[in-house]
């Protein structure tokens, strides 16, 4: 969840805060648009990382350890490590199976408007001039004024 406090949201990157819009702006926010009430210019950066378990490399080296001594106490031969193997894969088996190898996490944060441009940079990425844009915004045709005509003065016959 992108940091907010209140109706104002904070811009990870260097603290600025700006107001959500307010509910007459977000009345006119589309159904798909997820980025709820979001202040217009800003961005929201998802940032999901991989990493390893330190929990999964500790069974591995139990695991590791526990056959060692398995091979000691039966005598090293190729048939006594698989079988130390087997065993100890059984005893910890449960614990094995609920630890996943990976670790996933997922932040949202935000970014305030004057350093969207400077993100998307540092990214690689194309900056806010050069992206397409999303929806072309309508322009309503503004009517040019009439010009009215000038009568002109009747000349006196005589």
């Amino acid at each position: 969840m992108p940091p907010t406090y209140g109706n104002r949201y904070l811009c990870s990157l260097s603290g600025v805060s700006a107001d959500a819009l307010d509910d007459e702006s977000a009345a006119y926010v589309g159904a798909d648009d997820y980025l709820e009430d979001l202040p217009v210019g800003w961005a929201r950066v998802t940032i999901e990382t991989r990493l390893e378990n330190p929990d999964w490399h500790l069974l591995q080296a139990a695991r590791m350890g526990l056959v060692h001594e398995s091979v000691q106490q039966m005598g090293d031969s190729p048939q006594n490590r698989r079988l130390a193997e087997i065993l100890v894969d059984g005893q910890l088996s449960g614990a094995m199976d609920s630890t996943p190898r990976f670790i996933s996490t997922r932040e949202e944060v935000t970014i305030a408007s004057v350093y969207v441009g400077h993100a998307m940079a540092a990214l690689g990425m194309d900056s806010e001039e050069d992206a397409e844009p999303v929806a072309e915004p309508v322009a309503e045709p503004v009517a040019e004024p009439v010009a009215e005509p000038v009568a002109e003065p009747v000349a006196a016959t005589s």
